[in-house]
């Protein structure tokens, strides 16, 4: 698993190693985000305003 981008907390690169096994349970789920058509078009008037 590898954290930097958005979610970098640390200001260094780290990484953090899982062992994994056959039937170890692990998973990894994503949330589900819905963002709508309207909310990208704002983000990209706010990102424009920027420059």
């Amino acid at each position: 698993m590898q954290n930097n981008g958005i979610f970098k907390d640390v200001e260094h690169y780290h990484m953090h190693i899982i062992p994994r096994f056959n039937g170890d349970g692990f998973s990894w789920i994503e949330p589900e985000i819905i963002v709508r058509e309207d909310e990208f078009e704002m983000l990209t008037i706010k990102l424009r305003n920027l420059m």
